[in-house]
């Protein structure tokens, strides 16, 4: 099945260590129930380059897992670390590894011990999920518990050759919804990437005509 549409949960936390400053995507959130193994290599792909965009920042991809590195094996995780190989296949230049859990991929401490010599534990920002389960369960733990300033849903259509022009997907965002929540930033520190990410999606509702 072509890969046509792909949901995206961008949050910003507010005195957070990990990710940027407390920013992250997850991806997919909401819309490719069971993706293939190539699904989720183009979904790698596609979220770092949007995250760039958006955030203006470097992206580090973790490829989720229950294991870390091969802590556990079983058809889950070897179709992630397929997934993982493809995607960094597809786009070398950008940091992306697994298979990784969520500890390894954000707390240094537990990388340096599970994942040494990784280029994306400890610092991930982008979360890859192997299924829409693990995906929108992330998703709304986080929304519920994190106590997030800013979080978006986008929803993308995709261009249809994503296997040999996956970077085509970062600049051809041709739907949009979005679910910005009262964003009123009480302190000035650390919260001009927020602003930045709040600022961006106005300006694609504009360009966009949604």
């Amino acid at each position: 099945m072509q890969l046509s549409h792909l949901l995206f949960f961008i949050i910003a936390v507010p005195d957070c260590e990990y990710g940027s400053d407390g920013t992250f995507l997850f991806a997919d959130s909401g819309m490719v129930e069971m993706p293939s193994v190539e699904d989720v290599a183009n979904i790698a792909v596609i979220s770092a380059k949007t995250f760039e965009l958006l955030v203006q920042d470097d992206p580090y991809v973790a490829m989720l897992s229950y294991s870390t590195k091969g802590s556990a094996h079983s058809k889950l995780t070897e179709a992630t670390i397929a997934s993982t190989k493809l995607a960094q296949e597809l786009a070398p230049d950008i940091p992306i590894d697994g298979e990784l859990q969520v500890d390894a991929a954000i707390v240094p401490k537990v990388a340096a011990s599970k994942a040494p010599g990784s280029p994306v534990a400890g610092k991930a920002n982008v979360f890859i999920f192997p299924d829409l389960n693990a995906g929108n369960i992330a998703y709304k733990i986080a929304q519920r518990l994190a106590k997030p300033k800013l979080m978006a849903l986008l929803l993308r259509d995709l261009p249809s050759q994503l296997m040999t022009c996956p970077e085509a997907a970062a600049t051809k965002t041709l739907s949009v919804l979005l679910q910005l929540h009262a964003f009123r930033p009480r302190h000035r520190t650390n919260n001009l990437k927020r602003f930045y990410i709040y600022k961006h999606f106005r300006k694609l509702f504009i360009d966009f005509h949604i």
